[in-house]
């Protein structure tokens, strides 16, 4: 049986991220940390003291953002194949999918020019630390959102695309959101794991989800093919 695209796609997004997870936890390094606000020297200090793992995991990254957006794209063009949603509600989550992916490359080259320049003895500007929560925190949120859009756009046909528009509706979104309003908090950090396990439970459901869709229509397609020829071949009479 021939894999769909989707499948390898969002799996290979999924266990990425469970390998940044994972070295981010060994080492006790992640970009995460330099998503938010901080004073300038614990920001400044961190960022050097987290130098090379914060380069390997930021290059990985790099790597996931294309991952997942092309994901984003190829279940846009499926569904828009499918015709069962409305195109303007196809062309918005797209719009927030790849702007998100596109705000998630630039935090990462950020990070990395900040780190350059420290390394080159140049300090960190109060106002980049700012900006640097800003854009994290509207790339969060614009995938939230385009996600959100996706349990609509889905049109589930079995339970197991229910309860996958569910979690998109119910859990994703508040998970996410709240993430920032209790960050600091022991809650908060419960919910930055939560938040990953939600990702990473989420693009191998999204995979499964488009495989199956794929192999059911392929075996329509196939015993319809079959039913056609076996007309051809039996006689009529008049």
């Amino acid at each position: 049986m021939k894999l769909h695209p989707i499948l390898l796609l969002s799996t290979s997004a999924a266990l990425l991220l469970l390998l940044m997870v994972l070295i981010g936890i060994s080492v006790g390094a992640s970009q995460q940390h330099f998503e938010l606000v901080n004073t300038i020297n614990q920001y400044s200090n961190d960022l050097l003291a987290q130098a090379f793992p914060i380069r390997t995991i930021i290059g990985l990254d790099n790597i996931f953002i294309a991952l997942y957006t092309s994901v984003i794209i190829l279940i846009v063009m499926q569904l828009k194949k499918e015709d069962e949603t409305t195109k303007e509600l196809l062309y918005i989550i797209l719009a927030c999918g790849l702007t998100a992916g596109a705000l998630d490359f630039l935090e990462n080259f950020h990070i990395i020019t900040m780190l350059s320049g420290l390394e080159y003895g140049l300090a960190i500007e109060p106002l980049e630390i700012k900006e640097q929560m800003v854009s994290s925190m509207l790339k969060w949120h614009l995938s939230y959102f385009a996600f959100f859009l996706m349990a609509f756009a889905l049109k589930p046909r079995s339970s197991l695309e229910k309860l996958f528009c569910f979690s998109l509706l119910f859990i994703q979104l508040p998970t996410g959101v709240f993430y920032y309003i209790l960050e600091g908090t022991l809650f908060g950090d419960i919910l930055f794991y939560a938040r990953y396990a939600n990702l990473f439970v989420g693009f191998l459901l999204i995979g499964v989800i488009f495989n199956i869709r794929n192999s059911t229509k392929s075996n329509i397609s196939n015993n319809e093919v079959r039913y056609s020829s076996e007309n051809k071949l039996t006689p009529t009479f008049s």
